[in-house]
């Protein structure tokens, strides 16, 4: 639901942005970048958990450094794009959704396997 409600979003986003000039086109892939940056160090950072269900060995802890980099990494561009209170707030709240959507996505895979 999250999720969706992010999609929804950078939907209308794009959608609007049809009327818009060259230079605010250039922020809004800024702002996929970001967001697709900030999936995937979530992701990888799900992934080197012990309790994490998609794949049967957890990764190693050292995959955790990628997954931080990729987390500066988002932030930085949220902090080129939008004012500091902003940006920190976007780059937590994308990372407390996905971190708390990606344990559900699991359990909606587990059911369906049952089936």
């Amino acid at each position: 639901m999250i999720i969706v409600s992010i999609c929804m979003c950078v939907l209308f986003k794009l959608i609007y942005t049809k009327f818009l000039t060259l230079i605010d086109r250039k922020a809004v892939l800024l702002q996929l970048f970001a967001l697709g940056i900030t999936l995937i160090g979530v992701f990888i950072l799900y992934l080197t958990n012990k309790h994490q269900s998609f794949i049967h060995k957890p990764l190693a802890k050292l995959w955790r450094i990628p997954s931080y980099l990729c987390f500066l990494l988002a932030l930085s561009i949220w902090l080129q794009l939008l004012a500091i209170s902003a940006a920190v707030f976007i780059w937590i709240f994308t990372t407390m959704s996905v971190l708390i959507a990606i344990p559900l996505i699991s359990l909606i895979k587990r059911q369906g396997e049952k089936y």
